[in-house]
């Protein structure tokens, strides 16, 4: 049990809550997309929580007489599961569920369900070939295959950590150095304008592609009256301002069709439900696609802007500054 001297731990536990979810909360309301489901957004929040308590639990670890307390051993074991839980199943399970093409919850229900089951069995084929390796060359007996499942996380985990932390340790000191070279700054800003503009006008051409898909297959045949609510379903959607380019003198003729077995099964009057179903998971995918590079592009645009004002300033400034460093010695 705790002694008095560690009655301290109650209020940096509370404070640092607080903090933990005030930062989790802040975080999700800046990122999430408004398309994000509500369950989706709870599962981040719940797994950015978890994760980032591990800054606030390591004192706490680390403290005498604390970190050893066997009070502690549940609260670190119930964290560990839960992440591992949310990292490992309920997280990919509930990404193949909102990204889906399907139209009812029990088909959406269905294909998460297989995709994850075909992952997991890529996964535990890998699992069962190391198993049989180590179990020939070492003294492993099938008891330790719950500690081997937990190394292979803890691997994954620890190997991730390791490139997004390494990637942090020289980009973050890089970020703010070229932050205070404006023409630095700016150069990065214009190179990563072009990449932006590229990948914003990939995005466009795919979302038009599959308007002018969706626009052939609504209208050929009696598949209107066949796939009524298929296509409703597609409609909502499909933001008003790019429904415009489905009809009306703005709509698209001829656009670069890439979708090609798509394409083919409208023509040959063989369009099946599956079908929609991919037509319905690629307009989520490109037009969030579009979205998220039209919004990264004009938040650059305006840096960019921002940046040049301010080099401009310092140019003058630094002009200024060595006419009247010159005028001095002059005299």
């Amino acid at each position: 049990n705790m002694g008095s001297k560690d009655l301290g731990l109650i209020p940096y536990f509370l404070i640092s809550t607080i903090i933990l979810l005030l930062i989790t909360t802040y975080l999700l309301r800046s990122y999430a997309h408004i398309s994000v489901p509500r369950h989706g957004r709870f599962i981040v929040w719940l797994s950015w929580t978890l994760c980032f308590s591990i800054i606030f639990i390591l004192p706490m670890d680390l403290r005498p007489h604390v970190g050893d307390n066997e009070a502690m051993y549940p609260f670190y074991v119930a964290v560990y599961w839960t992440c591992f839980f949310l990292t490992w199943i309920l997280t990919p399970f509930q990404s193949a569920f909102i990204k889906s093409g399907a139209f009812g919850t029990k088909e959406r229900l269905f294909d998460a369900v297989k995709l994850n089951i075909i992952f997991f069995i890529v996964v535990g084929i890998v699992i069962v070939i190391a198993f049989i390796y180590l179990s020939l060359v070492t003294t492993l007996s099938p008891g330790n295959l719950g500690a081997i499942l937990q190394a292979f996380g803890n691997l994954w985990g620890i190997s991730f950590a390791v490139m997004t932390m390494g990637y942090g340790l020289v980009e973050i000191p890089r970020y703010f150095w070229h932050k205070s070279d404006y023409n630095k700054r700016l150069q990065y800003l214009y190179f990563k304008i072009a990449q932006l503009q590229e990948s914003k006008e990939n995005a466009r051409d795919r979302v038009d592609e599959l308007l002018y898909l969706y626009r052939k297959a609504k209208n050929k045949g009696n598949n209107k009256s066949k796939f009524v609510y298929e296509f409703a379903k597609i409609d909502e959607i499909i933001p008003n301002i790019e429904k415009n380019k489905i009809s009306g003198n703005n709509r698209i003729s001829n656009p670069d069709v890439t979708f090609d077995d798509l394409d083919n099964n409208i023509d040959s009057n063989d369009l099946k439900r599956k079908h929609l179903r991919k037509i319905h998971m690629l307009f989520k995918i490109w037009l969030f696609q579009l979205e998220r590079t039209n919004a990264m592009f004009q938040k650059t645009i305006n840096d960019s802007f921002y940046f040049e004002e301010l080099a401009t300033i310092n140019n003058q400034y630094g002009i200024s500054t060595s006419s009247s460093s010159s005028s001095s010695s002059s005299s």
